[in-house]
């Protein structure tokens, strides 16, 4: 994949332009994301092959763990394939797309909604459940 304009950015990092990131394992997204209000270019950033790392925590307790989340295309819908560590479960889910991220139900949590946040390259979805377990999502 060739690059030009401004030099290429390191991973983690948006380059100059603003319409190419790189992520941890070297994938890049090529899309302008600099603003919520464009759900096309949330799913084609969702949609990433390699999957994205999760981790929750219940607020004031130790409740914790870790997962990955796979989204992936089925026709006009969007679906999530859930895999915990934690306690090994998986499981599959239907995703809606907001105007600034997603939300869908977990194997053992309800009402998971993800936020992007452009400013955050470490972790760019993280929200909150039904049940008060706070999300934060990164690139694998």
């Amino acid at each position: 994949m060739s690059y030009s304009g401004s030099p290429e950015p390191v991973k983690g990092q948006i380059s100059e332009d603003g319409k190419k990131i790189i992520l941890e394992d070297g994938w890049s997204v090529k899309v302008t994301l600099t603003r919520t209000g464009e759900p096309d270019k949330l799913k084609a950033m969702l949609l990433r092959p390699a999957g994205w790392k999760a981790e929750w925590s219940e607020f004031g307790t130790f409740a914790k763990g870790e997962g990955e989340y796979l989204f992936e295309a089925r026709g006009d819908k969007v679906v999530v394939k859930i895999q915990y560590f934690t306690s090994p479960t998986t499981c599959e889910r239907d995703v809606t797309l907001t105007s600034d991220g997603a939300k869908f139900d977990g194997c053992r949590d309800l009402d998971i909604t993800l936020r992007f946040d452009p400013n955050d390259l470490d972790y760019p979805f993280k929200g909150k459940s039904l049940s008060g377990f706070h999300y934060k999502v990164k690139a694998k």
